[in-house]
């Protein structure tokens, strides 16, 4: 497992598991349904709504899931999972 943090933000890596953290404003509840659709983006983005369909597009690809979510207490919380069914190494565990 390796762990890197910065003042608001938190990555963790698992050798499946991605997380990463952070402690600033969340999601705007507007934007949340859309977060993963092809060039959609939220009101305060310089982006071209690529980035989180391209993340969501390789997950499944590899029979894995992406999720995107506020954090309680504040923040938000992305964790990219390619092990959902249990068949390799996850969380920082050998397999059995």
């Amino acid at each position: 497992m390796v762990k890197r943090a910065a003042d608001k933000h938190k990555v963790t890596v698992y050798p499946s598991r991605v997380i990463v953290a952070d402690r600033g404003p969340g999601i705007d509840p507007m934007v949340a349904p859309y977060l993963f659709e092809r060039f959609r983006t939220g009101p305060a983005s310089q982006g071209h709504g690529l980035g989180l369909a391209i993340v969501r597009w390789i997950a499944e690809a590899h029979d894995g899931s992406v999720t995107l979510g506020n954090r309680e207490g504040g923040g938000a919380e992305a964790v990219l999972d390619l092990d959902r069914h249990g068949g390799g190494v996850a969380w920082g565990k050998p397999p059995a």
